[in-house]
């Protein structure tokens, strides 16, 4: 690991640390008073369809109380959020503390964009293989007629 210069202006980074940091202290609120704060999920109030964060919330919030077997039952890869989320803040935090990019080897300093797209492939594939058992037993179907765009989509047709 070595740092070098910036290579781009601080604003991205303290973008990234707020929104890293607003993100763990929003958990941090919510263990301590508890299942009042949360917020329903948008899209699956609109179309019907969980997203592929749907159940993140409360996955984080059982891992961060210690209960790893109840955080994978609300969200298989809690983990891997809270632990890149932790990283992230940790690097970024110390680039602007040195005022130096981390860099932790020079032949894979591109392989961030490589990770990310490996991880929002992996919660892709995580939320279509959610979605197969709620296909086959039809509570899609039914979810997706009692969302808004449902009922106003049947409101259209009958």
């Amino acid at each position: 690991m070595a740092l070098e210069p910036f290579q781009n202006s601080n604003r991205i980074r303290w973008i990234v640390v707020g929104f890293c940091s607003s993100v763990l202290i929003a958990l941090i609120c919510r263990i301590r008073w508890g299942e009042a704060i949360g917020v329903p999920c948008v899209i699956k109030w609109l179309i019907g369809i969980p997203c592929p964060m749907c159940g993140m919330t409360r996955s984080l919030t059982a891992l961060l109380q210690g209960d790893l077997e109840r955080s994978m039952s609300f969200h298989g890869l809690g983990v891997v959020l809270l632990v890149g989320l932790v990283l992230t803040l940790l690097i970024v935090s110390v680039e602007l503390l040195f005022r130096r990019s981390v860099v932790f080897s020079r032949r894979y300093r591109n392989q961030g964009r490589t990770i990310g797209f490996g991880v929002i492939t992996l919660f892709l594939i995580h939320h279509g293989i959610r979605l197969i058992p709620m296909t086959i037993s039809s509570k899609l179907a039914v979810s997706v007629s009692d969302s808004v765009i449902g009922r106003l989509f049947h409101g259209l047709w009958l």
